[in-house]
């Protein structure tokens, strides 16, 4: 029986662009629309007010997943959630980790909510 590995999640940083975009490719192919996640898209997102925060997964260093969640721009009571993991790295608790930790961030920076989340693979 093998040990899990250790997943670590962190903030966003710009110097993660490439690995995210890498991500988003390999989930999503050509439908990424790389044009659309460049450098100020992840900053953007990453502003913790009003609109929202991007985390990353890492496994022993590697950053193997992101999730962002943020204010759904329709209605100011939901919040939107979205995580990415790359392929090779599912199975093995990255995309919990990731939702864990996106909905404890989201619980301190504003007042307790609730979430309603749809998964998909």
């Amino acid at each position: 029986m093998f040990a899990s590995p250790t997943i670590t999640t962190r903030a966003f940083e710009v110097t993660d662009t490439q690995r995210l975009e890498e991500i988003l490719l390999l989930n999503w192919g050509a439908k990424a629309g790389r044009s659309h996640y460049d450098a100020f898209f992840w900053t953007m997102v990453d502003d913790p007010l009003p609109s929202g925060r991007t985390l990353v997964a890492e496994i022993a260093g590697q950053v193997v997943g992101f999730g962002m969640i943020g204010q759904h721009e329709w209605h100011a009571s939901a919040a939107m959630l979205g995580i990415n993991v790359d392929p090779s790295f599912r199975r093995r608790g990255v995309g919990g980790a990731l939702y864990e930790a996106l909905l404890e961030t989201w619980t301190r920076l504003h007042s307790p909510r609730p979430v309603r989340a749809v998964a998909s693979e």
